[in-house]
C-alpha cells in the first residue's frame, strides 16, 4: 500500500506542522534519514531531525522531508522548490511517534519482499555471513552482529557511523564479550522468556552498562539456541519492520549457520561463553577469565577434569547431534557438556574420576556410537583448561595405538609413552630403538614377542609376568634366557630392562 505526501500531512495536522508541498508525489517507502546518506528516491519520505540532516543532499528530482527542528535548517533547504517539507516543531511529536503512524500508513510488504530476494540471491552465490549481514544493515541501517550461542562474533557490518558503544566495539575486535554484559543477557528474564517461549525478537535497555537499546534475536533449531542477532540503537529507532526484518533473517540465517562449525551445540549455561573463550583462544587473558569466573560467581575451583570426545565427522546432522547431547545429558547431568568442531567436551566437576554408574554408562554410549573418550589429568583452575583439552586428544592418539580395544583413555596412564612419542618426534628413531631389538620382533612369533612386552612392563619381576601370561615361571625363565643369548640381551639388568621398555613404546608409533 501507498499513499501521497498531502496525506501524510493531513494524518499529521493535529500537531501543527509547516507545510511545503511542490508536488503531491507518492510515498511508497520512508527511511530514517542520517548525516552520511547519499541515495535519494522521490517515492520515499525521509524522517529525521534536523539536527541530522545531510550536509547536502544531490538530487536533481524533488526529495520528501519530514523534519523535527530540534536544530534551525540548513541553508540548502531554502530553495523549496526541490523539495516536499513537513515541519514539525521538536516538542509536538516524537520520532518514535512519528514512525509509528508512518508504518501505519504505509505497507512494509514491499520492502519485506525486496529484501526476501536480495538476501536469497547471495545467499544462492555463497557469500560470506559479513556480505549477508551488509544487506540486512540497508534496512535495519543499524549495526548487526550474529553470535554464536557462546556470545562469540561470528560476522558483523557497523557501517561508517561511529556507534558511541565501548562494549560493542570491545565485542566486535576481540570476539569475545564483557562478563557484566553477558550477565545483563543471561540474568534478563523477560529476554529469555520471549526467546524461549515465542521465540521472537525483543528490545532489550541495558542502561547500566551500555548507550543504546539492541533489538534481539535467537536463531533456533528445536528448541536449541544456535546464534543470536544484535542490533544496536544507533542511526534510527527500532520500529515494527526491524522486528519483521529480523524474523526473515532467523529463517533464512539458520540453515547456513548449522553448517558451520563456528557455531555450537550448548544447553546454555553461564559457562558457556567462557568456555568457547577458552577452547577457542591459544593464548587468553588470564585477568578475563578470573573477572568472568567472579561475575558469575563460577565454582570451579579444584577437582576438575576434561572428558574429550573426538572424530564426530560421522555424525553429520542436527538430529544426530541432538540426540548424542540428550544422552550425555543423562549420564553426565550435572556437568557442562560441549560439541564444538566435530568434537564433544564435557567439563567434569567435583571428582578426581567418574562415580561407576556414570562410567558404566558412558562406556556403553562410546561402544554404541563408535567413539573413544581422553581423559585429562585433574586440575585446579580453568587456566589449565586448554592444556587439559591437548591431554585428551593425545590420550586418544595413545591409547589407540596401545590399547586399542579401550573406549576410555586417561592421559595420566600414557605420561611416559607420551613422553617417547615426543622423542622421536623430534629426535632419530635410531637413537633409541636397538636394531637387534628390531631383528628379534622381525625373526620371533608372537608368544616370543608378547614375553618380552610383559617382562618389560613389569619392569623384570619375573612373579608378576608368569602370573599374567599364565605360564610356569621356570618356563618364563627359560623363554628368557633362550632370548639373551640369542640376541645379546641383557636381560636381567634393570637399566637394559628400561630401554627394551621404551623401544618397545616406540615401536608403537611407527
Amino acid at each position: 500500500m501507498s499513499t501521497t505526501i498531502k496525506e501524510i500531512g493531513r494524518l499529521l495536522s493535529k500537531y501543527k506542522p509547516k507545510v511545503s508541498i511542490q508536488e503531491n508525489l507518492t510515498i511508497s517507502n520512508y527511511y530514517y534519514l542520517h548525516r552520511y546518506f547519499k541515495d535519494f528516491n522521490s517515492n520515499c519520505l525521509y524522517v529525521c531531525k534536523s539536527s541530522q540532516l545531510p550536509k547536502e543532499i544531490n538530487n536533481i528530482n524533488i526529495t520528501n522531508l519530514l523534519i523535527i527542528l530540534d536544530t534551525p535548517l540548513p541553508t540548502y533547504l531554502q530553495s523549496w522548490d526541490k523539495y516536499n517539507l513537513i515541519l514539525l516543531e521538536k516538542n509536538k511529536c516524537s520520532i518514535y511517534s512519528l514512525l509509528e503512524k508512518l508504518q501505519d500508513l504505509i505497507c512494509m510488504d514491499s520492502i519485506l519482499n525486496h529484501m526476501t530476494k536480495n538476501l536469497i540471491e547471495f545467499i544462492s552465490k555463497n557469500v560470506s555471513l559479513d556480505d549477508l549481514l551488509k544487506i540486512a544493515y540497508q534496512y535495519l541501517e543499524n549495526p548487526i552482529i550474529i553470535v554464536n550461542s557462546c556470545n562469540h562474533v561470528c560476522a558483523s557490518f557497523i557501517g561508517d557511523s561511529d556507534i558511541n558503544e565501548p562494549i560493542w566495539d570491545e565485542h566486535i575486535t576481540k570476539g569475545y564479550a564483557d562478563a557484566n554484559y553477558i550477565k545483563s543477557i543471561y540474568y534478563d528474564l523477560n529476554f529469555r522468556q520471549s526467546i524461549s517461549f515465542f521465540n521472537q525478537p525483543i528490545i532489550v535497555d541495558y542502561h547500566d552498562t551500555m548507550n543504546h537499546r539492541m533489538l534481539i534475536s535467537s536463531l533456533m533449531k528445536e528448541k536449541f539456541n544456535i546464534a543470536h542477532i544484535y542490533v544496536l540503537e544507533v542511526n534510527k529507532p527500532f520500529s515494527k519492520i526491524d522486528i519483521e526484518i529480523l524474523n526473515i533473517l532467523d529463517k533464512l540465517l539458520l540453515p547456513i549457520v548449522l553448517r558451520n562449525s563456528e557455531f555450537l551445540l550448548t544447553n546454555n549455561t553461564v559457562f558457556d561463553s567462557l568456555f568457547y573463550y577458552l577452547i577457542d583462544h591459544e593464548n587468553f587473558d588470564k585477568d578475563y577469565v578470573d573477572s568472568y569466573v567472579e561475575t558469575f560467581n563460577l565454582d570451579l575451583s579444584d577437582n576438575l577434569f576434561l572428558i574429550y570426545i573426538e572424530d564426530l565427522k560421522d555424525i553429520n546432522s542436527f538430529e544426530k547431534l541432538k540426540y548424542l547431547n540428550s544422552l550425555l545429558s543423562h549420564i553426565f547431568y550435572n556437568h557442562y557438556i560441549y560439541f564444538y568442531k566435530n568434537k564433544i567436551y564435557i567439563l567434569y566437576r567435583g571428582g578426581k574420576d567418574f562415580k561407576d554408574d556414570e562410567k558404566n554408562f558412558f562406556i556403553e554410549f562410546l561402544k554404541k556410537n563408535n567413539l573413544k573418550a581422553g581423559i585429562s589429568q585433574c586440575f585446579s583452575s580453568l587456566k589449565e583448561f586448554k592444556n587439559a583439552s591437548l591431554q585428551g586428544s593425545k590420550a586418544i592418539f595413545l591409547g589407540s595405538k596401545i590399547d586399542y580395544n579401550e573406549y576410555i583413555y586417561y592421559f595420566s596412564e600414557y605420561i611416559v609413552d607420551n613422553l617417547v612419542f615426543s622423542f622421536i618426534s623430534h629426535f632419530n628413531m635410531d637413537d633409541l630403538i636397538d636394531i637387534s631389538l628390531m631383528n628379534f620382533i622381525n625373526e620371533n612369533n608372537k608368544e616370543s614377542v608378547d614375553t618380552l612386552r610383559v617382562y618389560c612392563s613389569n619392569n623384570g619381576d619375573m612373579q608378576k609376568t608368569s602370573n599374567e601370561l599364565h605360564i610356569h615361571y621356570n618356563t618364563l625363565k627359560y623363554r628368557l634366557q633362550k632370548i639373551r643369548d640369542l640376541y645379546c640381551f641383557d636381560i636381567f639388568d634393570t637399566n637394559f630392562i628400561i630401554k627394551l621398555k621404551l623401544s618397545l613404546l616406540a615401536l608403537n608409533f611407527l
